[in-house]
């Protein structure tokens, strides 16, 4: 995360691509305050405070995270919070190449693929005029 440029750098994606997603000015808020109360290098860390370095530890973390907010759907991991965070963002009239940016699919058929199913009575404001 670079706060100067307000880019997160991803450079480990399931494409293999590394990408740049600007950091919206809540999460930046949000990250700041956790870096300021934490002397931690990295957002997710281990027991120790360390980086984690495997996918066990990243499945203990949502775990963890699925105790303190329980949701009704029976089994959801760290991709549902990507599809989650898709589908409101199509909700509130995010459009679907901006999407596409920010998930790093290849194609925009990818994106339509898999949110191309939002019914119109679904988005809350489809004025994009509107906040």
């Amino acid at each position: 995360m670079d706060f100067e440029t307000g880019l997160i750098h991803f450079t480990k994606t399931k494409n293999g691509r590394e990408r740049f997603v600007r950091i919206s000015p809540i999460l930046d808020s949000v990250l700041r305050e956790h870096f300021a109360s934490h002397n931690y290098a990295h957002l997710l860390v281990g027991i120790e405070g360390k980086r984690l370095n495997s996918h066990g530890e990243l499945v203990r973390l949502m775990n963890k995270f699925r105790e303190f907010f329980p949701m009704n759907k029976a089994d959801w991991g760290s991709h549902s919070l990507r599809h989650s965070f898709a589908y409101n963002s199509l909700k509130k009239s995010g459009r679907m190449y901006q999407l596409q940016a920010i998930l790093g699919h290849r194609s925009i058929d990818v994106t339509v693929d898999l949110y191309g199913q939002l019914q119109a009575q679904d988005i809350e404001c489809p004025s994009p005029y509107e906040p």
